[in-house]
């Protein structure tokens, strides 16, 4: 990912990519909480929000389906 003009934003990446990979533990955990052993048609979505602060803030979803998979007996 490079900035509008040009050039890397090592942090900036960073702190995505590590938001990202919080956002997929937590979906694993809540799956796992469920009885789920599987997680399909993940999907991660972001957007924007007014913090309340003057501030716009960035948020990372990951969500998907959780199941139960299992061997299908022969």
């Amino acid at each position: 990912m490079s900035a509008f003009f040009g050039g890397k934003q090592g942090g900036a990446i960073r702190m995505i990519n590590q938001t990202r990979e919080d956002a997929l533990a937590n979906l694993s955990r809540n799956a796992e909480a469920l009885g789920a052993n599987a997680v399909l048609a993940m999907r991660f979505d972001s957007g924007e929000f007014d913090s309340g602060q003057m501030k716009v803030m960035e948020e990372i979803t990951a969500y998907g389906t959780a199941v139960r998979l299992s061997a299908l007996a022969d």
